[in-house]
């Protein structure tokens, strides 16, 4: 089946459209047409023994993006627990929290838990890109917020402020084993979020807060990815464009990359469209269907249909 049209595939075997490593490499998300996310565990990949797969949703839409959030490190502490947020065909977004042990036995993977998901663009918008931003908030009370883009083919490009919620770790290897054996809890009966016309309107769901629209883009957009720095979001679109948004901030903004000085992020987040670099070189297709910025920060890169 088309899964950039929303419809999930009855065969046991579909196309797989996103892989998503966790920050510390240990756990692998695949998604696809058939609208499950499943986790593996990299160190188990390769054994002669296949790796355990837990499944996550299974549902009519298909998979089309993921992003982890940055503290889905799970080798730093003995408990941990990230967040998994993935786009689906059908315009909506959904949020998993993934949690883990570090155990003498290797790292003990629990079944993931569902926490929501809401409508961010439209049943005929599909999720084509999710980017995490590297900066992230931790309120006085402990709470961790993560900043991520949403691009889909409405034009436009959303942000939302995503908090980690906790979820319940297995204590032992065999406890996990069990666990994969359970079905995941249930999608909710009530999807949260936009009207058809693309707006955002409430209610969202808990521990998630709609940021910003951004307009600009004449066509679908289908690739979106921040700045190592966290102060650029770079798109790219149908329309033969590469959009640069500013994302300006107090002096609170902070890289998830040093921990040890996290602080508050602004409440009041701005964007603003800074450049339009038009990648229309006279051939027929060009639109930009892949970005990625290097590790400095100091290129970026355009995949395009020619």
């Amino acid at each position: 089946s088309d899964g950039a049209n929303g419809a999930a595939s009855d065969s046991s075997r579909s196309a797989v459209r996103s892989l998503e490593f966790s920050r510390d490499g240990r756990v692998l998300a695949s998604g696809g047409d058939d609208g499950t996310v499943q986790l593996r565990l990299t160190d188990d990949i390769g054994k002669t023994q296949a790796s355990p797969v837990i499944a996550g949703l299974r549902g009519d839409s298909a998979v089309l993006c993921m992003a982890w959030s940055h503290d889905s490190k799970f080798h730093v502490r003995r408990t941990s627990t990230a967040s998994l947020i993935v786009g689906h065909a059908n315009g909506e977004l959904s949020r998993f929290s993934v949690s883990a042990s570090t155990l003498q036995a290797g790292v003990a993977l629990a079944n993931p838990v569902l926490l929501d998901r809401w409508s961010a663009h439209g049943a005929d918008s599909p999720v084509r890109a999710l980017a995490m931003s590297p900066h992230l908030q931790v309120t006085p009370i402990g709470e961790t917020k993560h900043l991520i883009a949403s691009a889909s083919n409405d034009g436009l490009l959303k942000l939302w402020r995503v908090a980690t919620a906790a979820a319940a770790v297995p204590s032992t290897v065999e406890q996990m084993a069990d666990e994969v054996l359970q079905p995941i809890a249930a999608v909710p009966s009530e999807i949260h979020g936009d009207n058809a016309s693309g707006g955002l309107q409430a209610p969202l769901p808990s521990g998630v807060e709609a940021i910003a629209i951004l307009e600009g883009h004449s066509g679908p957009v289908y690739s979106c990815c921040f700045h190592p720095s966290g102060r650029v979001l770079a798109s790219g679109a149908e329309d033969e464009q590469v959009r640069l948004w500013s994302v300006s901030t107090d002096p609170g903004f902070t890289s998830a990359k040093t921990a040890a000085q996290e602080s508050a992020f602004s409440e009041q987040l701005q964007f603003a469209c800074t450049h339009v670099l038009d990648v229309d070189r006279g051939t027929q297709q060009e639109e930009v269907r892949a970005l990625a910025y290097s590790p400095d920060g100091g290129y970026l890169v355009t995949g395009q249909s020619d």
